[in-house]
């Protein structure tokens, strides 16, 4: 990572990974490849994409040193929050840290896979 200047700059870009899912192996090939992929884009601004169990999720990034927190705004583009039914993930942020070797983890320790997943850069942003 760069290590130099503006530590947000290592989040920018997107990134993918796969989950581990228990009993996956007897899963039809698309069902177990949707529900394992894991795609993030953190864009400047302060926003991001997250796209996990094939839903798609947006909102707002805070950064924190090496770590940024991911507060969703949307899912599947409609508002979450207070009074909508899922107060629970409006009010708990994916975690996401930035690793050695330019890798990131993204954890969501209150959702129901809780194991982080690894994610690899696959475009730079600038």
């Amino acid at each position: 990572m760069s290590g130099c200047g503006n530590p947000e700059q290592d989040f920018l870009g997107t990134w993918e990974g796969q989950r581990s899912l228990p009993n996956s192996d007897q899963m039809p090939e698309p069902v177990r490849n949707t529900l394992q992929k894991v795609s993030l884009s953190i864009q400047p601004g302060a926003r991001f994409t997250l796209t996990e169990f094939g839903l798609g999720y947006t909102g707002r990034v805070v950064f924190e040193g090496q770590t940024a927190k991911l507060f969703p705004e949307t899912l599947l583009e409609r508002p979450i929050g207070k009074g909508r039914g899922n107060e629970q993930r409006a009010e708990n942020p994916y975690v996401v840290r930035s690793l050695p070797g330019g890798k990131l983890e993204l954890s969501d320790p209150t959702g129901a896979y809780p194991e982080p997943v690894s994610l690899n850069r696959v475009a730079q942003k600038d």
